[in-house]
């Protein structure tokens, strides 16, 4: 008898692994950002395409913010939520104010990027439809990673010419 619950343990973990493991590898999906350009201490002009690398959970979304350093509030990139396609994306990015752009002109700049959930992404997606609206850009503070998000590990920070 004892012979016996040794092979049937056995089959149970082997199937329990099998049919758990998929599953599981599904279910979690790593989440990744890296900026390729520029990169770090390039000299920009008063806008560019920013250019990048991610894997972005399903139902999450990647969005890219910059902001003149030592300022508080952060400024979304490219108008929305970047569009991620095999594993590439690029936003317009804008350094400083476009409508006088002597102003920023050797400003040091930092750019970073967030996955961050629906809701987060709705309020995102709101306060750009809103200074679209209004003319007015008053910044937002930089969104935490969602659950199952992430953010850029170190700010890239690049200088106005």
């Amino acid at each position: 008898m004892k012979n016996l619950n040794v092979p049937v343990t056995a089959l149970l973990i082997a199937l329990s692994v099998l049919v758990a493991g998929p599953i599981r590898a599904q279910e979690t999906q790593s989440c990744k950002i890296q900026i390729l350009s520029p990169q770090k201490g390039d000299k920009v002009g008063a806008g560019g395409a920013i250019r990048g690398t991610a894997s972005v959970p399903a139902g999450m979304y990647l969005w890219v913010f910059a902001r003149k350093e030592g300022q508080r509030n952060w400024w979304p990139q490219g108008g929305g939520a970047a569009e991620v396609k095999t594993s590439s994306w690029v936003v317009d990015g804008v350094y400083g104010d476009e409508n006088n752009p002597q102003k920023d002109a050797g400003a040091s700049f930092e750019i970073t990027g967030v996955v961050v959930d629906e809701e987060a992404n709705a309020k995102l997606a709101s306060y750009v439809e809103t200074t679209n609206k209004t003319g007015r850009y008053p910044g937002t503070q930089l969104p935490p990673a969602s659950k199952g998000g992430c953010s850029l590990k170190e700010n890239l920070i690049v200088q106005r010419q």
